[in-house]
């Protein structure tokens, strides 16, 4: 025996606990046995000995009694073994009495007594010294138990147990106790073989079978799933204990109640969680993925990007190495480069993905038609697991980001856009009936508006968002407009951004000078769209460190082929490197972020430059510095959700360290339009959860009237959800009240040159042309709104309005980027009716435009 056959015994798992204190023991005595007394081996082997055995008379309890509960867990998950292990939860394990069993009629027994852990091993001992197995003392269990039930770190699975079991497995104090071969379980009263594989628990069936196990209740469930939870310290802050209960409640019931339907008439079961940008959202996916562990499901999360389901795993990896090792569940991304298991050469990839399912595990994919179709594979093929059909469906969905996997409206009959690849695969997934489809984001406006086509329900949905605390959270209302050297607030106009400027211009050059004269500022840049090609990141660096004090600075360059670093004064950059990330599947902007701050020192600024790679998921901070600065500038083509998470990479959990770092607050760069919707986003999605929290259905709430505040049409050209889902809040009934634009809409307005002004006006005239019913945009009348240019031409000419076409067309065009007005090409059959040319291009006031007066108030400037 020696220590390298005892490590592989471990990493196999074959030991018992004293089957390993054996072998330890056997390898210092042979050492002793085969050197002289006097030699250093002898004396090294009987000095390792004495202090292993010490560590070993204070450890002993504590170690078989997480060895029980490693048992009993795998027990419950894996009916099968109670045969296997010799009748454990059968008999002759201490673990109830018969007032035990006379409660049998729901109530759970925990597991993970640690007053009992010796005495959970009573009937099954593990082998002792000479391969002879010893009956032990066996002693009822309710004597020590803590005063919920649990211990500080054991198993926190709930306990199934049979009708009567108890009074007739426990021995008289002080009396050995040698299980009978009844109690061991025999051949001949085997249980029958479940045809649902492992990992199903009884309350998941439709039925009790014959030999009367009883469910564990829901309550107990979500106790066991508070208790594991409790381990991480993102559950012990206060917002999180006031809601987690009723969240888990939630989560339990739907699980619960899909388990006990049949898979072809299972009803969808939806929750959504959302909140704020950066306020802790992966925590709901977290207690979702343990209670779903706990109740033997395991759990698919669908994110977006390879770098996205990469930084996810490392938050969710982080967190589950809080929880005891019994009670975690596995963790494997679709690849195969992030998980929990230790790598073994002649395990392929497939099998690493069928043992996370079979282990009631998490399994990440990302949001390629390729990766959720192998998880679609998986579900159906997976032998062992709950899924022996493809009829059966026992599993949760997380979908992260929801709102990115909405691509088209493919799912309304009369739509005329097909699904792409990735939502076919999606659709092939969504057909085994999840038992929970958890929907989680901070931009949720295009999930509800998709929930209330597709769904007809008229229950109040489950709606939870994250509670941040405002002493320490720096959210969408704390980002202020940037001020320059006279303190007039600022912002972008979409004229002002284009390639030829590498998507900057004077005021990103001010904004940058100001961030470069700053100790531990950082800024964050969100304008190119382009990477090498001309006008992009690679040209946005260089000619940052043209500007003063630019060469003081290091830049980060974030896109697809990863992280590029340009040390202070470098024109090239080169690809991040850093022993401590051998492992590219683990590096993470933020941790990056923290070499950067050591290896260059607090003092000096830092500039992030991206764009698609810094739209959502990762956090843009370290642990001592935070962003101080952020310019974005999304183009026409973007959704109104991607702006608001792209904005939302400058908001953070850390309001201390800034002002530790001499900043009172985020200073943002956008465009004037974006900046209003931004703060009307998150005063919308609350609204919508304030109203379904009074017991009313979503589609009841969204019919409602909401408050100018919350208005994210006002003044937006940018679409809600992605522009083939076709989103039009006025066609889902959605209205808000009148009201004046806000700080961006008024600097917008202000700068409009006298032609926008009057157009204005004219768009607020209902008798404008020959058939105000068809030209002028009500949002309610079925004709389709719009003029010509040369028709506002010959309005404005007769208000005595000097102005040619072309100054109207430049005009219109300018209103239509700032989200007042709005464009469509004329159809063929309308063309030949009006006699326009054939394809001209119709112009119309948006219904939320601010009034005709409205562009002459002034500007906070």
């Amino acid at each position: 025996m020696d220590f390298g056959t005892v490590q592989r015994n471990l990493e196999r798992s074959d030991y018992t606990p004293d089957k390993f204190r054996d072998d330890v023991f056997l390898t210092f005595n042979n050492a002793m046995r085969y050197n002289p007394s006097g030699h250093d081996l002898f004396l090294i082997a009987r000095r390792l000995k004495t202090f292993f055995a010490s560590k070993w008379n204070l450890q002993k309890k504590a170690i078989r009694g997480a060895y029980d509960s490693y048992l009993e867990g795998l027990m419950l998950a894996h009916p099968r073994l109670v045969k296997l292990a010799g009748g454990g939860a059968k008999a002759g394990r201490g673990e109830a009495s018969s007032s035990d069993a006379s409660r049998a009629g729901g109530d759970a027994v925990r597991v993970g007594d640690a007053s009992a852990s010796k005495e959970n091993m009573a009937a099954n001992p593990p082998s002792e010294p000479g391969g002879k197995a010893k009956a032990r003392k066996s002693k009822s269990r309710g004597s020590g138990s803590s005063e919920d039930g649990s211990d500080g770190g054991g198993s926190a699975l709930p306990k199934r147990r049979r009708v009567g079991e108890g009074s007739g497995s426990v021995a008289p104090e002080g009396e050995e106790h040698a299980p009978s071969d009844e109690e061991m379980g025999s051949d001949e009263d085997a249980p029958e073989e479940d045809t649902e594989g492992p990992g199903v628990p009884r309350v998941l069936r439709d039925s009790v079978d014959d030999g009367g196990e009883v469910p564990v209740t829901e309550d107990a469930y979500v106790d066991a799933a508070v208790k594991v939870l409790r381990h991480i310290p993102e559950f012990k802050q206060p917002e999180w204990k006031e809601c987690i209960h009723k969240y888990l409640r939630d989560v339990v019931q739907k699980v619960t109640a899909g388990g006990q339907e049949p898979s072809e008439n299972r009803q969808s079961r939806d929750m959504f969680a959302g909140g704020s940008t950066q306020s802790g959202k992966t925590q709901w996916k977290v207690a979702a993925a343990v209670a779903a562990h706990i109740m033997g499901v395991p759990c698919i999360v669908c994110t977006t990007k390879v770098d996205g389901m990469q930084s996810l795993a490392v938050k969710v990896l982080e967190m589950l190495a809080h929880i005891p090792e019994e009670s975690r569940p596995p963790l494997l991304d679709i690849r195969g480069k992030l998980n929990c298991f230790r790598e073994d050469r002649k395990e392929s990839k497939d099998d690493r993905l069928a043992k996370c399912f079979k282990m009631n595990g998490i399994l990440m994919v990302n949001d390629t038609a390729s990766a959720v179709e192998q998880a679609y594979k998986l579900v159906c093929e997976c032998k062992g697991s709950p899924y022996r059909t493809s009829t059966q469906g026992n599993f949760v969905l997380i979908m992260d980001e929801a709102d990115a996997f909405q691509r088209t409206n493919h799912y309304l009959h009369e739509s005329p856009e097909s699904p792409i690849k990735l939502e076919a695969a999606l659709a092939h997934l969504n057909a085994h009936k999840p038992l929970l489809n958890l929907y989680v984001s901070a931009t949720l406006v295009p999930v509800f508006l998709k929930t209330i086509q597709t769904t007809d329900i008229s229950t109040p949905p489950a709606i939870y968002f994250t509670q941040t605390n405002p002493d320490d959270y720096i959210g969408a209302t704390d980002l202020k407009p940037w001020e320059d050297e006279e303190g007039r607030q600022q912002f972008l106009v979409p004229s002002e951004i284009s390639k030829d400027g590498s998507y900057l211009c004077d005021k990103t050059d001010r904004m940058c000078e100001q961030v470069f004269g700053l100790k531990r500022s950082l800024l964050l840049l969100i304008t190119s769209p382009r990477v090498n090609a001309p006008g992009g990141l690679k040209d946005q660096v260089q000619r940052m460190q043209t500007l003063k004090g630019g060469k003081k600075a290091v830049f980060l360059q974030v896109d697809g082929t990863g992280i590029t670093e340009y040390p202070p004064g470098a024109q090239e950059g080169h690809e991040f490197k850093h022993p401590k990330f051998a492992d590219k599947a683990k590096v993470t902007i933020s941790k990056v972020l923290e070499i950067v701050d050591k290896r260059y020192g607090m003092e000096i600024p830092v500039v992030i430059a991206g764009y698609n790679m810094m739209q959502r998921g990762d956090s843009f901070r370290s642990n001592g510095r935070v962003p101080t600065h952020i310019a974005c500038a999304l183009g026409q083509g973007m959704s109104v959700e991607k702006m608001v998470q792209a904005l939302g990479r400058a908001t953070f959990k850390g309001k201390q360290t800034l002002i530790d770092n001499g900043f009172d607050s985020v200073r943002v760069l956008t465009l004037a339009n974006d900046y209003d919707t931004l703060n009307a986003y998150q005063c919308f999605v609350k609204a919508i959860k304030k109203e379904t929290d009074q017991n009313r259905s979503l589609s009841d709430v969204l019919k409602s009237m909401f408050k100018n505040d919350s208005n994210i049409s006002k003044l937006q050209n940018k679409s809600v959800g992605n522009k083939k889902e076709h989103h039009n809040l006025d066609d889902h009934g959605v209205s808000f009240e009148e009201g004046e634009p806000g700080i961006g809409g008024k600097y917008l307005l202000s700068g409009l040159n006298d032609v926008c002004k009057e157009l204005l006006v004219i768009g607020d005239i209902s008798d404008f042309g020959e058939s105000a019913d068809i030209h002028h945009d009500t949002g309610y009348h079925d004709d389709k709104p719009g003029v010509p240019a040369k028709d506002f031409a010959d309005e404005l000419r007769g208000r005595n309005v000097n102005a040619s076409l072309s100054e109207v067309g430049k005009a219109l065009t300018e209103l239509c980027k700032s989200g007042a007005f709005k464009k469509r090409k004329a159809e063929e059959d309308e063309s030949y009716a009006q006699g326009w040319t054939k394809g001209v291009m119709l112009y119309y006031k948006c219904k939320y435009a601010p009034r005709s007066n409205a562009a002459d108030a002034p500007g906070e400037l």
